[in-house]
């Protein structure tokens, strides 16, 4: 887990938990090869040492690149100072895609030439 003191160098100032931010996770993955190294060689230990949950953990690791973007982009809208880092899409481009389903047609067979014949 994260502490944090907030507030000034004043005694009594109480540690308050925060939660890890899967933005800063990845950041230090980028950073830190050792990091990296013991990431791919065990995901579930490296998240849990950089404190997130059982179900957090269970969730990105299940949830495909999809759980990855949503958590992602969770933590980005929850913090004020990144959210103005992240631009949304304001127009898509939507281009048709082939239908795989149908098998390509033939192409005919030339015809014979009657002028040569």
């Amino acid at each position: 887990m994260t502490f944090c003191y907030l507030g000034s160098k004043v005694a009594g100032t109480s540690p308050i938990l925060l939660q890890p931010r899967l933005s800063d996770f990845f950041l230090r993955l980028a950073d830190d090869p050792a990091l990296l190294v013991e990431h791919e060689r065990d995901p579930r230990r490296s998240l849990a040492a950089a404190g997130f949950t059982d179900e957090q953990i269970t969730s990105l690791l299940d949830g495909g690149i999809e759980g990855v973007r949503q958590a992602v982009a969770t933590d980005v809208e929850a913090d004020p100072l990144r959210r103005h880092l992240v631009v949304a899409p304001r127009m898509t481009v939507h281009t048709p895609t082939p239908d795989d389903d149908e098998p390509p047609s033939p192409t005919p067979p030339p015809q014979p030439d009657p002028e040569r014949s």
